[in-house]
Parts: C-alpha cells; sequence; structure tokens
C-alpha cells in the first residue's frame, strides 16, 4: 500500500526567526452553532481557543447549558 502525499510540504531545513515569527501572529477563531435543549434555539458562538467553557446560557430561556462529562466545551 502506498503512503500518501503529505499536504504540508515536508523540509529538512530549520524553521527561522521570521517562520516563526509569522507562526506566532497565527490567530484561529473557533465558531459553533449551539442549540438550546429546551427550546431548540440556535446561535453561532466564537469559542475561546486558550480555555475551556464549560458553561453557557441560551440567549433565549436563559437556561445554563453545561458540557457534556467528557467535554471541554459546550
Amino acid at each position: 500500500m502506498r503512503r500518501p502525499k503529505p499536504i504540508w510540504p515536508q523540509s529538512k531545513k530549520p524553521l527561522t526567526a521570521q517562520d516563526i515569527k509569522l507562526l506566532n501572529n497565527i490567530k484561529i477563531k473557533v465558531f459553533i452553532t449551539l442549540k438550546c435543549p429546551n427550546r431548540g434555539h440556535k446561535k453561532e458562538e466564537q469559542m475561546p481557543t486558550d480555555a475551556y467553557q464549560f458553561f453557557y446560557e441560551c440567549t433565549s430561556c436563559k437556561k445554563m447549558l453545561r458540557s457534556k462529562d467528557d467535554d471541554c466545551f459546550v
């Protein structure tokens, strides 16, 4: 069986200071659609990338939503 080609180009050269500076400036935004189990209200929210979010208050019914036991996000 053949190995698939890597998506990111493989390079043997070490990262330069400029490469590291560019990588440090990358900002990732994670958006998810939350659906309230109480009324079915849906809302798209931005999730934090540097912390966990265990609780979320529904903007429609004001019910506090909690993440499942194994999840770190609502």
